[in-house]
């Protein structure tokens, strides 16, 4: 390669980096509190307008407490699957091993992209002991992701280890995604971003992952994602919420708090 050309390239990935959010101050927005009051649950909401370069969040503590990232671990976890050639594609499939883990979608021969929309535990287990704890620790290093702590008493760290991430981090991890600059193949950014669809209609698009840490007490929900509004402006927005004994309503609350956060921040 030209000396010219590498200079080229050199200034190009400057500028992507350049164009995702240096972040200031977090921004308290009191209102944003509300849901939380309502569901009964604690919790926070981070909110990062691209376009405005501000973040905002429900409690400036919480904003920056760091936590069992669960679920929402499959993003970079497939990410990393992905370049390390232990999954081909998004359709590479795993076969289940015939016992019933007493979830219907888990119980069959899953692929990565179902994987991921069914948080199939099973099949990321076994990825992660294809792909190695020192490895996956090398990746997060190299990305510079959370605490990248990939020890615990099972292989499923992101669940039972010392990995830690905040709500902020969230969102500034999820803004590079999908800006396409993190250090992985454009395409591989591409169909992880595709897999995290979770709705679309002609006022946004919204796209989420979401986690339960329940081998932690307390135990920590999770729903992190990102949202384009049909002017073309992108948000990212992490929801957490915590209880030593959550109820029936735990789980759905993690997307009704979210969508009240939006409305309150005028984003939907």
């Amino acid at each position: 390669m030209s000396f010219c050309r590498v200079v080229v390239f050199i200034f190009l990935w400057v500028c992507m980096f350049c164009s995702t959010v240096v972040a200031g101050p977090v921004v308290l927005d009191k209102r944003l509190a509300g849901p939380f009051k309502d569901c009964a649950y604690k919790g926070c909401f981070v909110l990062l307008d691209a376009e405005r370069s501000i973040i905002t969040a429900s409690d400036l503590q919480l904003a920056d407490q760091p936590l069992m990232p669960a679920s929402t671990f499959k993003i970079v976890h497939s990410l990393i699957a992905l370049k390390t050639g232990v999954h081909e594609s998004i359709d590479s499939v795993l076969k289940w091993d015939g016992k019933d883990r007493g979830y219907k979608p888990w119980n069959q021969d899953l692929s990565l992209a179902q994987a991921v929309k069914h948080s199939a535990i099973w099949y990321f287990e076994e990825t992660a002991g294809r792909i190695g704890r020192d490895r996956i620790h090398e990746e997060l290093l190299r990305l510079d992701y959370t605490n990248a702590d990939t020890e615990g008493p099972t292989i499923a760290f992101w669940l039972d280890g010392n990995l830690r991430v905040t709500p902020l981090e969230q969102v500034e991890f999820l803004e590079k995604l999908y800006n396409g600059i993190l250090p992985f193949p454009q395409e591989d950014q591409k169909a992880i971003r595709d897999i995290l669809l979770l709705e679309r209609n002609d006022k946004y698009t919204l796209w989420g992952k979401t986690g339960w840490a329940q081998r932690v007490n307390p135990q920590i929900g999770w729903l992190v994602g990102a949202v384009k509004v049909k002017e073309g402006r992108m948000f990212y927005y992490a929801t957490y919420l915590e209880s030593p004994e959550p109820g029936a309503s735990f789980s759905k609350s993690r997307f009704d708090v979210t969508k009240k956060c939006l409305k309150l921040s005028g984003v939907i």
